[in-house]
């Protein structure tokens, strides 16, 4: 769950980086993928 928890982190700091305007470059965002 940890792991889940700190996708989430990085999502809420990149949308608010857009919102902002101040993120010019495309985050990589590791989504994680049921196998």
């Amino acid at each position: 769950m940890s792991k889940i928890s700190e996708w989430i982190r990085n999502i809420g700091k990149w949308i608010e980086g857009v919102l902002k305007g101040n993120q010019r470059e495309p985050v990589p965002v590791r989504i994680p993928v049921k196998r």
